[in-house]
């Protein structure tokens, strides 16, 4: 409603903006780049969540890689007793001191009180070395098609990253630390037209986990931090002057896997409790939607051996139980061994 301000001889009207369900005074972001920000903002979350997770996984197979690489045996010491050496010998895996992986991933996202969609389907490959023999620092490079829709709007986008990451061993304790440089370019259809728009994200994480040995099984409890920033521009069409909006977020996640050997393999159950919060908009641009606060999410995975040289590791991951985003994730590698 307007107020006026009766100055004497002039009148001044000032206006309270308020545009759909995005509670922010002055001009106001279009309905179109509230809809293009909130599914961009889950998408390239979900899209780091996955790079993160993917590069744990590929050094934890490194150090296993590498652990293969080394034997012990008797040698006699200069005193002539008998001593415990360690002998390097080639890995299948290595190539020297190289440790190479690639891996697909894909993600589906679905909204429980409304119609929204999300889906990323991606590829990622990277190399590591060890730096010590409790270090070990690697690069990725990954891409991946993304998909987001609800009532009235379709978006269609690519995301492009490098993500350097380092990996701890020590005993049963275990870190993983990673960071994630990506750039995103999108299309949406909706009502009022056809708009372009691009975004930069820039996300670390970092985790801790230790294993605690029951017999031949192990009980893995770890913690995981997630934190980043979105910048998205409008840059064409219907978003042409939408300007620029950041979005920030922090994802903490708690839980534990439980690892147990199989006649063909090995397998993982893994029980988890995630906790987001974010400025994102996807939570106040339409009603009921809100996919903050605490959530659940249980795994399984596991792995066979196709030969004394390949091997197919797959998993799949349900997110965001008990909150309005469901998410459906999984993997599949394939390694062959030379």
């Amino acid at each position: 409603m307007p107020d006026h301000l009766d100055t004497g001889n002039e009148v001044f009207t000032i206006t309270k903006t308020f545009t759909g369900a995005v509670l922010r005074w002055g001009p106001a972001v279009s309905e179109q780049f509230a809809q293009l920000v909130g599914a961009a903002g889950a998408l390239s979350r979900r899209s780091s969540a996955s790079s993160f997770a993917v590069a744990r996984s590929s050094a934890e197979d490194s150090f296993v890689a590498r652990g293969r690489a080394l034997s012990y045996e008797l040698a006699p010491a200069e005193d002539g007793s008998p001593q415990v050496v360690a002998v390097s010998s080639q890995s299948p895996d290595l190539v020297g001191n190289l440790y190479t992986w690639f891996e697909f991933t894909g993600y589906e996202a679905s909204g429980r009180s409304d119609s929204r969609d999300y889906s990323g389907r991606g590829l990622q490959f990277g190399a590591d070395v060890a730096v010590s023999p409790n270090w070990i620092v690697g690069v990725s490079l990954g891409a991946a098609d993304l998909n987001a829709s609800s009532t009235g709007f379709a978006q269609e986008g690519t995301f492009r990253f490098i993500q350097p990451y380092a990996s701890y061993r020590n005993g049963s304790w275990s870190a993983d630390l990673s960071l994630v440089y990506g750039q995103s370019d999108y299309d949406q259809v909706d009502a009022g037209g056809t708009g372009s728009a691009e975004s930069d994200t820039l996300a670390f994480s970092v985790s801790l986990a230790r294993d605690i040995a029951l017999g031949d099984r192990t009980l893995t409890p770890s913690i995981t931090v997630l934190t980043g920033q979105e910048e998205i521009t409008g840059t064409g069409g219907t978003l042409a002057a939408a300007g620029t909006e950041d979005i920030d977020y922090t994802e903490i996640s708690l839980g534990a896997r439980y690892s147990f050997p199989t006649s063909f393999g090995g397998a993982y159950l893994g029980l988890y409790g995630d906790h987001l919060s974010t400025d994102a908009t996807t939570a106040l641009a339409s009603g009921s939607f809100d996919e903050e606060g605490w959530s659940g999410r249980v795994e399984l995975g596991a792995d066979f051996d196709l030969s004394d040289r390949s091997r197919l590791a797959a998993g799949v991951a349900v997110g965001g139980l008990g909150s309005d985003l469901r998410t459906t994730s999984g993997n599949l590698r394939f390694e062959i061994r030379f």
